[in-house]
């Protein structure tokens, strides 16, 4: 299951307080491309956030099993 794009954990995983390292080249690549750009433009986090949610909830079943470890989420 996606966490809520309320969240908080989207904004520490694209602020860099939550350390991240994908094996999906995609995921790595928009998680990446979203952080660079929330560094550049801190007033763009929450769209950048948006991004990262659409993408993960488009591509659920692929992406799943990372962001349980990333976040996680196999505790709750």
């Amino acid at each position: 299951m996606i966490p809520p794009k309320t969240a908080p954990c989207w904004k520490a995983l694209l602020t860099g307080q939550t350390p991240a390292k994908f094996k999906m080249a995609a995921l790595a690549m928009c998680v990446a491309r979203n952080q660079r750009q929330a560094l550049q433009d801190p007033a763009s986090l929450d769209k950048c956030v948006d991004e990262v949610h659409l993408f993960c909830t488009k591509f659920e079943r692929l992406v799943e099993q990372e962001l349980n470890v990333v976040f996680d989420l196999t505790r709750v």
